[in-house]
């Protein structure tokens, strides 16, 4: 897991790719995600978290506000990256 912050303030991007994250583990995450208001970016790519895992974390995604960009699967496209 690495987190990019600036020296003033929150983290603004987290890089969970990779983490063969599933189901089971989205309320810890989620309990996690609820503190960083100044997330723009989260990279959830290549991990097990499913179609249950994206419905259950639906609700924590759409609290940050500041979210811009989040790949849940394998995603080609160029906003992603």
């Amino acid at each position: 897991m690495s987190e990019t912050a600036s020296p003033d303030g929150p983290a603004q991007e987290l890089q969970l790719a990779l983490n063969e994250l599933t189901p089971e583990g989205v309320p810890e995450l989620a309990k996690a995600l609820r503190g960083m208001s100044a997330l723009q970016r989260l990279n959830l790519r290549e991990n097990e978290l499913e179609s249950a895992g994206a419905v259950a974390l639906a609700p924590v995604l759409s609290s940050l506000h500041a979210l811009q960009v989040c790949p849940l699967f394998n995603c080609p496209c160029l906003h992603c990256d």
